[in-house]
């Protein structure tokens, strides 16, 4: 696991330059944003109803739903 800190991370770079089987996100507050291999989602931190789709489309890219935890803190 990786942390930076960016003031305007730069979601299409990381976006197109995402590999098979990894993931990256950010956060800002309540909001969450899940990148994968040429896939976006926007998440509420707060409402794990709104993770349901990064976290099939994550499973379906070979990443164990146990990492697919979004943390924060």
């Amino acid at each position: 696991m990786y942390w930076i800190e960016t003031p305007n991370p730069p979601i299409e770079l990381f976006k197109g330059n995402m590999l098979y089987n990894w993931y990256g996100h950010f956060w800002k507050e309540n909001e969450i944003i899940a990148i994968f291999e040429g896939a976006v989602f926007t998440l509420n931190k707060n409402d794990k109803e709104t993770w349901k789709d990064a976290i099939e489309y994550g499973k379906s890219q070979g990443i164990l739903e146990t990492q697919l935890d979004f943390l924060t803190d």
